[in-house]
């Protein structure tokens, strides 16, 4: 049986398909702070009932973040810990709270489940002293 030969057009998609996170689309985002800076706002836009999009924060343990969240609708928000636990709410202020852990914390936004769905722009803001 002889081997089957791939077009050049399917290997490059095939091949890209496979770097495609390393190229740095669909990753989530460094929250980078002003320098001697304790605080950034972060505008963003969701593009639908599905859309989520995650920012990191390097944090330390014994500081304390708050994160809040507003959009064009309702938004959710959600913040992962270094270890993975998680904690998520409906906009607004979705954190607030001392850290015990150091390392990146995950914040993520998206559009609330629990109405119509909307598309449109949200501000982040998040403050770690």
């Amino acid at each position: 049986m002889k081997p089957q030969k791939f077009s050049p057009l399917f290997l490059g998609f095939f091949l890209s398909m496979l770097l495609f996170p390393t190229l740095g689309w669909g990753k989530d985002q460094r929250i980078t702070f002003p320098k001697g800076g304790i605080a950034a706002k972060i505008q963003g836009k969701i593009k639908g009932r599905d859309d989520e999009v995650c920012y990191l924060a390097k944090a330390r343990s014994g500081q304390h973040m708050k994160v809040e969240v507003h959009g064009d609708g309702p938004t959710s928000g959600t913040v992962k810990l270094p270890s993975g636990e998680g904690e998520g709410q409906p906009g607004g202020v979705i954190f607030d709270d001392r850290l015990k852990e150091s390392g990146d914390y995950r914040i993520c936004v998206g559009e609330s489940k629990m109405t119509d769905p909307w598309k449109g722009k949200f501000i982040l803001s998040v403050e770690i002293k």
